[in-house]
Formats: C-alpha cells, structure tokens, sequence
C-alpha cells in the first residue's frame, strides 16, 4: 500500500495493550518484533485497544518510542472478542467519558507532527449493516482525532 503514496498516513492494525505491554515486560526485542516497522513506511499511526487509562497512557508511549507518527484508539472495531469479551472496540462509542480519558495520554512528546492527513472513515455497525462517518476531533481540543 505504501507504494501508491508516501504523502497518506496509514494505520497499523489494532493491537490490544495487554499484548504491547507483555511484549515491552519480556524484551526490547520482543516489543521491536511486535510493533517495530521499516521506516519507509511513514507516515504511519499505531491503533491500540484498551480500556485503562494508566495502562493505554503506558502502551502509546512505548509506540510513541518505536516512531510512529502518531497513536490512534480503535473504538470502531465491532469483533463480538473485542468489544464484548474485552470491553474496548466498538462498545467504547456508547461511553464517551471514557475514551475522553483514554485520549489524554500523557508524555507522548515523542510523537512526531502529522502535516498532511488523510480523511479515513470509521465503519459503524448498528442492526448489522456498515455505514460510514468521519472521525471525531478529540474534545479536548488538542488536535487529535479518535480511530
């Protein structure tokens, strides 16, 4: 996909913060193989799962690290796993408090400035079927957008 365009942030797939911090307890090694990429790839935006502040805050700092551009919280993904056995994806959207909290990662001065980005959509699944809508600003008013 890179090969089209190096101007369009792209996504990484979601990865579940339980996942990223094990990998960050094993190894540095561990962490790199998990969410390591080439750095061609950039602009490029990890989206991580989760549903405890501290632990989401710990995980986007370690993606901050490996140099992603920026850090994207999947609340959009509508796997019966993800949203209804582990309580983040899709479900987050009925409970606004909370992803506000979880938007407001702290020490994430590693991130680089995104100047040109894309216009992705979120894939919404009420009753079963897909429709689109655009992103929503971060209400803190701080420039980021929820995946």
């Amino acid at each position: 996909m890179r090969s089209l365009t190096h101007h369009t942030l792209m996504y990484t797939e979601m990865y579940p913060v339980d996942v990223i911090l094990e990998a960050a307890e094993h190894s540095p090694e561990r962490l790199h193989r998990l969410i390591g990429f080439d750095a061609t790839q950039h602009p490029l935006a990890v989206q991580i799962g989760g549903r405890a502040a501290e632990r989401m805050g710990r995980a986007a700092r370690l993606c901050a690290e490996q140099g992603y551009d920026d850090v994207g919280i999947n609340v959009g993904c509508p796997s019966e796993t993800v949203s209804v056995l582990q309580g983040y994806g899709a479900c987050l959207m009925k409970d606004a408090a909370l992803v506000q909290q979880l938007a407001r990662f702290e020490g994430l001065s590693a991130l680089k400035a995104v100047a040109h980005r894309s216009s992705p959509m979120v894939a919404v699944y009420p009753g079963g079927r897909a429709r689109y809508m655009r992103h929503v600003n971060n209400p803190d008013g701080n420039g980021r957008l929820l995946t």
